[in-house]
C-alpha cells in the first residue's frame, strides 16, 4: 500500500473527548472557586467558549480570572477545531451518496508522505465500486490531487467542485496511486 489511512472518526472522538475534558474543568474549577451551582458553572463555561458571554456571570477572584483568560484561549480553540471537524463530517455525509465514496483522510500527513509540493494537504477517498466513482475508475484509497484542475486540500473542496461540475459532465480526477498519476474522468449524471 503507497500509504498508511486512518479514519477521521478517532481524530473526531479525540476532538469530543478534549472539548468534553475542558468543558468538565471550567465547571469543577467555577464551582469550586467561585461557590456557583453544576448547573451555573456548565452554564458559563459554554456560553464563554461558545464565545456568547452574556455577562450574567462573571469570575470575581483574581485566580479565577487568571484561569478563566487560560480557558478562552486552549477552549475557544479546541471548540473551533470541534465545529470544524463535525462541519467536515457533514460535508462527508452529504457528499457520499452523490460520489458513492466517503473521505478517509485530509491530511498534510498525507502529502508529506507522498512526498507532494502543497503543505495544504490532500483528501483520500473510501470509494464504494457501485458509485459515480468506482464505476469511472477511482478505487478505493485513491488520493484526489485535483479535481477539474484545481488543487483539492479540504474534504470541504470534493464536495463543491463536484456538485457544481454537475451541470458540466464529465468531471476530471487527478489522483495517484502506488503506480503514479492518473487522470480519471467521472460522468456523475448518467446521459
Amino acid at each position: 500500500m503507497l500509504f498508511s489511512i486512518h479514519t477521521n472518526e478517532r481524530r473526531l472522538l479525540t476532538v469530543v473527548a478534549i472539548v468534553a475534558a475542558v468543558v468538565l474543568s471550567g465547571t469543577v474549577f467555577y464551582a469550586l472557586e467561585e461557590g456557583w451551582s453544576l448547573i451555573n458553572a456548565l452554564y458559563f463555561s459554554i456560553i464563554t467558549l461558545t464565545t456568547i458571554g452574556y455577562g450574567d456571570l462573571s469570575p470575581t477572584t483574581d485566580v479565577s480570572k487568571v484561569f478563566t483568560m487560560l480557558f478562552v484561549v486552549c477552549g475557544v480553540a479546541m471548540f473551533g477545531i470541534f465545529i470544524r471537524d463535525i462541519a467536515n463530517r457533514a460535508v462527508n455525509t452529504l457528499s457520499a451518496p452523490i460520489l458513492g465514496a466517503s473521505i478517509l483522510e485530509n491530511s498534510r500527513r498525507l502529502t508529506n508522505q507522498l512526498d507532494l509540493p502543497s503543505t495544504r494537504g490532500v483528501v483520500a477517498l473510501s470509494v464504494s465500486s457501485s458509485g459515480a466513482l468506482g464505476r469511472s475508475g477511482i478505487k478505493d484509497r485513491d488520493v484526489i490531487v485535483f479535481i477539474n484542475n484545481k488543487p483539492v486540500h479540504r474534504v470541504s473542496q470534493v464536495f463543491d467542485i463536484t456538485t457544481k461540475a454537475l451541470l458540466n459532465n464529465p468531471v476530471e480526477f487527478t489522483i495517484i496511486r502506488q503506480d503514479g498519476i492518473h487522470k480519471v474522468s467521472v460522468n456523475l449524471v448518467p446521459g
